[in-house]
């Protein structure tokens, strides 16, 4: 795969003045990349996170915002923030006539879950003046939505007795579904009510044109199927032999995705579901691709709950960086600090040193030569290039090395340059959240140096040309190291 290197990436190099566009499209980037919507960060707010998103979604070009919102969704799998942008964008002041017109275009791409649908609706109207209204290339970019979706996900995700409904929003945006209908009978039009107001009252009414027996009538008609999920054969079975039977089926017939799977793992061994069979589904995901649907850290954690399951969850965690290989020495630094203990999320287990030591596994199975040194206070060296330390080994050797409290990122960068003196390496990638307490990182001690942010904050530690500020939690920036250094992939 190859990048178009004037097209937005992953990254960008971070010296631009912090006035500049180049600065607020590089801060705009990162902010997104690792972002929970309304989840506050160890540095700031949630509501002063959205609201310097939606400062700088206005400052940025409108075409590099639409890349953003898409690449947030298709790459990163963030739900909610691609939806902000995507409101942003609807509103962005400085669109030309023709992009207004491809505003449409970019909803099917963002909206990939049914449920995204009534979500955008509701961030729309949240901040809209109290105004119930939508545009009219909004209006039409939904329509096109329900095209995607058939009855089981319609179903499953109506929205029914929430603030607003699947069925709410199509007579709101008249999409017109021919999936599923065997004949053209003619459309039917239906007068209902969409939502209420203060007190009850009827504010607003529209038509639906759909096929008689399409999903989309099944959703008007509210006579769409009960969707048969894992989670409501599980709610139906009683008792510890109906539910392993659940399971077993399940498995047996690749009904569960990979994030069910891992996050039910102990609930499947306490239901004394057979281990060869529960252990063995992960080659199946491997079979289907998907072991990417799981995000590095989140395999991190499932092993955290069920460690006899990690040898089924190693082949998932290292499968990602397989097929990408950066030659030359690699020197992979992994912040181990005190605030890199704070959650991604408030309810969230899954801490910050989680997504960063994930990084730096599928960092090291990714590069020729690599070694692996974590840093706090001090500089201390893991796992050095030639050793076999790999996968939930590396992991404990990394968060067991030494005590987290305060981040010398300056100081661990001079000391790694003094330990190679004139023997460069071919790159240094520094995982951390960028809480430095010695500020920025200095001169690279490398032909080319990395920054690797699993955190949303607008400072960065990259000071000079020479640094390049990455953001995201995924197997994706490995990939585009591999791209910007014009590496081929397997």
């Amino acid at each position: 795969m190859k990048q178009n290197r004037k097209s937005p990436g992953v990254a960008r190099g971070s010296s631009a003045p912090a006035s500049s566009p180049a600065s607020d499209m590089l801060e705009l980037r990162r902010a997104v990349a690792t972002c929970l919507l309304w989840e506050d960060t160890a540095t700031e707010s949630s509501a002063e996170l959205y609201n310097r998103i939606r400062r700088l979604a206005h400052a940025c070009p409108y075409q590099f915002v639409a890349d953003v919102a898409v690449q947030a969704r298709q790459v990163h799998r963030l739900r909610h923030v691609p939806l902000l942008l995507l409101r942003e964008l609807a509103r962005h002041a400085g669109r030309a006539a023709h992009e207004a017109q491809q505003l449409s275009a970019l909803f099917p791409q963002i909206i990939t879950r049914a449920d995204q649908i009534t979500d955008f609706v509701c961030l729309y109207w949240a901040d809209n003046g109290g105004k119930k209204t939508l545009p009219k290339q909004v209006k039409k970019g939904l329509a096109a939505c329900f095209e995607k979706f058939d009855a089981y996900q319609l179903a499953k995700y109506s929205g029914e007795g929430k603030t607003v409904s699947l069925r709410d929003i199509a007579f709101l945006v008249h999409p017109s579904k021919t999936k599923y209908a065997t004949d053209y009978v003619g459309p039917i039009v239906t007068r209902e009510r969409i939502y209420k107001g203060a007190g009850g009252r009827v504010v607003g009414v529209g038509q639906v044109m759909r096929h008689e027996d399409s999903a989309l009538d099944q959703l008007v008609k509210k006579t769409l199927p009960t969707p048969d999920t894992w989670e409501s054969k599980l709610s139906a079975a009683r008792g510890l032999e109906a539910r392993r039977t659940v399971w077993t089926e399940l498995l047996q017939s690749n009904g569960l995705g990979a994030l069910a799977w891992a996050r039910n793992l102990r609930n499947m061994r306490a239901d004394n579901v057979s281990e060869d069979l529960v252990l063995g589904y992960a080659d199946v995901l491997l079979e289907r691709g998907k072991a990417t649907d799981l995000f590095p850290h989140q395999i991190l954690r499932a092993a955290a709950e069920a460690r006899w399951a990690e040898p089924a969850l190693q082949k998932l965690l290292l499968a990602p960086s397989s097929d990408v290989v950066l030659p030359g020495r690699t020197a992979i630094l992994v912040d181990v600090s005190g605030s890199m203990g704070h959650p991604v999320a408030g309810k969230s287990d899954v801490k910050r040193i989680d997504a960063a030591v994930a990084l730096a596994v599928l960092a090291r199975q990714a590069c020729g030569r690599a070694d692996v040194w974590s840093f706090s206070e001090k500089l201390v060296l893991c796992s050095e290039a030639g050793e076999e330390h790999r996968g939930f080994v590396l992991v404990d050797r990394i968060v067991g090395s030494q005590a987290h409290r305060n981040t010398y990122a300056r100081a661990a960068v001079a000391a790694l340059h003094g330990h190679y003196g004139k023997e460069q390496s071919e790159r240094i990638l520094v995982i951390t959240d960028e809480q430095s307490t010695d500020g920025e990182l200095g001169a690279v001690p490398a032909k080319r140096g990395y920054v690797m942010n699993i955190a949303t904050d607008a400072r960065t530690l990259a000071g000079s040309e020479r640094w390049v500020s990455i953001s995201g939690w995924s197997a994706h920036v490995l990939n585009w190291i591999a791209e910007h250094e014009n590496i081929e992939t397997c």
